[in-house]
């Protein structure tokens, strides 16, 4: 079987959760045997000198709303006049229809898989003699009406969100309703699915998302380490409401002896701002800045989905402290992770596992991730074989 992935960001390096949670299926789906065309963009500032042969650039756009004012005020007025999402009409173009296009017309697809709701829009540019499975990495509906209920947001976003949520209510149900499957990623995303759409309970399918692997990368005794380490992607304002709540809420109930690495893009606010906090931005590679922190911290409090980041600690061994809100939706929670929602909590449970002897629990972490990893092939599996 052919299978066309129809996705936002092509997963090169999978440097955020939604490219990881791509790369996955994708790697998958090949080591099942099923050959997979990916078309997708790049970030204006991606390399794209190492593109794997099946995975097909459409063109470098701008993403992030944050990153230019212009892109998103051309974008929702573009939204607004066609009647359409934000969330999609940022990643319209013509550039990727006629790829799409072009792709079906010189291949013989069995299957188009919708990676992303907001990728729904290319719905009616897929032949009716394909059959169409999509992945939902969070419940759009509810993100954007968090959003439009967030009292901190001035009036005018909040109207935007509103009207998104509508938007994105009406895009996810249509979805949903042509889908031969609707991979989610969590049990609770599962149930507000069926909410929505009580006659498609049968095609929604909870995944269980396993970590991804990155090169063996082995942290020697004279390397530096550092205390508390928290890493994340904060240009997405989910991920950031959960720094700001660490930094106002957590942060000073710590030692001040206490050393703070964060990575990841869009926390430059924390730059110079504590003594000892230092801000290292992206980092070539999550699995080492975590093996280099003598405790993960993960004070999530907002979102969607499951937290990949999450995942990925847990896989590594690591002795964490996280939200509940960092592991929704995550089975089978090890020893080695403690979970506090308060700060004073949180707080407490950073300063005793960084007073504990340090222990090994890598053949621990090892089965854990061998679990999951089985359980998501399973599902992909059925899911596949259904076709």
């Amino acid at each position: 079987m052919k299978i066309l992935f129809l996705t936002t960001i092509l997963p090169l390096k999978a440097s955020s959760g939604g490219e990881i949670v791509s790369r996955l299926f994708v790697d998958k789906l090949k080591s099942l045997g099923y050959a997979v065309d990916v078309l997708g963009y790049l970030r204006k500032n991606d390399n794209d000198s190492a593109i794997p042969s099946n995975m097909h650039l459409v063109k470098k756009i701008i993403i992030e709303s944050h990153s230019s004012k212009w892109f998103t005020i051309v974008n929702i007025l573009k939204s607004i006049i066609h009647k359409r999402c934000y969330s999609s009409q940022k990643y319209i173009t013509k550039e990727y229809i006629q790829a799409l296009k072009q792709h079906i017309a010189q291949n013989d697809y069995s299957l188009a898989i919708i990676d992303h709701s907001q990728m729904g829009w290319l719905l009616k540019y897929i032949p009716r003699h394909i059959k169409i499975a999509s992945i939902a990495h969070n419940v759009e509906t509810d993100l954007y009406k968090e959003l439009s209920q967030d009292v901190s947001v001035n009036l005018l976003l909040r109207q935007i969100y509103k009207r998104e949520t509508k938007k994105m209510l009406s895009l996810e149900k249509q979805l949903i309703s042509v889908s031969q499957f609707v991979l989610v990623l969590t049990k609770s995303n599962n149930e507000k699915y069926a909410e929505f759409c009580p006659d498609c309970k049968n095609k929604l399918k909870t995944i269980t998302i396993p970590p991804i692997n990155e090169p063996n990368n082995t942290v020697t005794f004279n390397q530096e380490c550092w205390d508390i380490g928290i890493i994340g992607t904060w240009t997405w304002e989910a991920n950031n409401k959960g720094l700001l709540w660490f930094f106002e809420e957590v942060y000073p109930q710590l030692p001040a002896n206490i050393s703070i690495r964060i990575a990841g893009k869009g926390a430059d606010w924390l730059q110079g701002k504590f003594k000892n906090v230092q801000y290292v931005g992206f980092v070539d590679s999550a699995d080492l800045f975590m093996q280099k922190s003598k405790v993960i911290a993960i004070p999530s409090v907002a979102g969607d989905g499951i937290q990949i980041k999450s995942i990925q600690a847990i896989s590594l061994g690591q002795q964490i402290v996280a939200t509940s809100f960092a592991l929704r939706g995550i089975d089978g929670i090890p020893a080695y992770v403690r979970c506090a929602d308060e700060p004073g909590k949180f707080a407490e449970e950073l300063v005793a596992m960084l007073s504990s002897e340090q222990q090994n629990f890598k053949e621990l972490a090892l089965q854990w991730s061998n679990q999951r990893s089985t359980q998501f092939e399973s599902v992909i599996l059925e899911c596949m074989n259904s076709i």
